[in-house]
């Protein structure tokens, strides 16, 4: 997909975090649409793609290839908002490659919550709630949406 126009810093409200440059373009193949890069602040050292799913526009950035950790993730998501200041939702997604041990079945495919820092705004548990209903009332298209990727 080529990148296609240039919005402003202010147009992105979705902020989301990888760790891994594989889920990066995870995310990258998610996108409807994927827009040019802005010039970067001086303060700021994270490459973004920039882009979005449907009616929100989504800054992606990831952790340094081959650095791991929480204080890691932690500067990159203040450096994102530090740039980025619209941002109401953010999210760090992964393929949650610690999560196997003896006590859980965890298989390749499987959707693991580990948890979050703060309750999720109330925009969003309305938006899961008509998910959750939706799934209940519909034929399930996921494999559909995996096989496009």
């Amino acid at each position: 997909m080529a990148a296609r126009a240039t919005l402003s810093y202010d147009d992105y409200t979705v902020g989301w975090i990888c760790a891994l440059p594989l889920e990066m373009a995870a995310v990258k193949l998610m996108l409807d649409v994927i827009y040019l890069s802005l010039p970067r602040p001086p303060t700021d050292q994270n490459t973004y793609i920039l882009g979005n799913i449907g009616d929100h526009n989504i800054v992606i950035a990831c952790l340094p290839s081959g650095a791991y950790g929480i204080v890691l993730a932690v500067t990159v998501a203040m450096q994102l908002l530090s740039s980025f200041h619209s941002i109401r939702f953010g999210l760090m997604v992964g393929i949650g490659g610690g999560v196997p041990n003896g006590n859980a079945d965890v298989r390749l495919g499987d959707i693991v919550r580990t948890g979050m820092l703060n309750r999720p705004p109330k925009v969003l548990l309305t938006a899961l709630a008509i998910l959750q209903a939706y799934h209940f009332t519909e034929e399930s298209r996921i494999l559909e949406f995996i096989s496009e990727v």
